[in-house]
């Protein structure tokens, strides 16, 4: 009821605010140098030997601080990112000079695309960066927006938290969506949920069906213990690449 309610009664925007409000607070975590210099989690390196081309340029999307970008420049291919954490975009920057990384890492608005140069060899949405975004359309719009800087048939790689299917996420859903008609405004989706800031937390069927209206070929997916990921393929030579698989 609660988070039907609040989620009802907060526009996408606000969404978006609690969630940079969020990593503004608990930014330094993400901006110590140990955590930067981490590396890739072991899923993320699974993927990306097998999903991207070696040495290619690639696009962090959601960057933080540059864990992903750092680890990915290390392994021997090009990088830039963006986020919408100004405090760790600033972090950021500093980590990758006192790496010797030349890449650009800029700040973009929260669910948005910052403005660089194509075209990437593949894109990665950096640890969660997608769950964060509300709404579907706009989820929709920002892989879009990505692969117009990629070149035709990257690869493009999400993670996110999955979702259980059951009655507190249909109700959650009801409740919200109910309070948004009275608004005027976009119903809550399934799977939508408040905690700190806004997360939608994902059903295969979800993540296939918003790649595919994007024009991205879902070709892989991956849930049970390890975090949730997909990668998709953007569209090639402006074709609709049809119902994935």
């Amino acid at each position: 009821m609660i988070q039907g309610l609040t989620l009802g009664l907060l526009s996408n925007q606000q969404l978006d605010r609690l969630t940079e409000q969020r990593y503004q607070k608990e930014y330094a975590s993400y901006a110590k140098s140990s955590h930067v210099a981490s590396g890739l989690f072991l899923w993320e390196s699974a993927a990306i030997e097998r999903y991207f081309p070696s040495g290619g340029r690639v696009l962090v999307a959601a960057a933080g601080a540059g864990r992903e970008m750092v680890a990915l420049a290390k392994a021997g291919f090009t990088v830039d990112g963006f986020d919408s954490c100004g405090p760790l975009v600033q972090a950021g920057q500093l980590e990758l000079a006192k790496h010797g990384i030349a890449a650009r890492l800029e700040y973009a608005p929260p669910s948005s695309v910052a403005a660089l140069n194509g075209q990437y060899d593949a894109i990665l949405v950096g640890w969660s960066g997608y769950m964060y975004i509300p709404g579907r359309n706009r989820r929709i719009s920002f892989l879009q927006q990505l692969c117009r800087l990629a070149k035709p048939g990257a690869p493009v790689m999400v993670s996110f938290l999955d979702g259980t299917p059951g009655r507190r996420r249909v109700w959650t859903a009801r409740i919200g969506t109910a309070v948004r008609r009275i608004r005027g405004a976009e119903p809550v989706e399934e799977g939508d949920w408040i905690t700190s800031g806004f997360q939608h937390h994902f059903l295969a069927d979800q993540i296939r069906s918003e790649m595919n209206e994007a024009r991205i070929e879902l070709v892989y997916y991956s849930a049970g213990p390890c975090y949730g990921h997909a990668v998709g393929l953007c569209a090639s030579g402006g074709r609709d690449q049809g119902e994935p698989t």
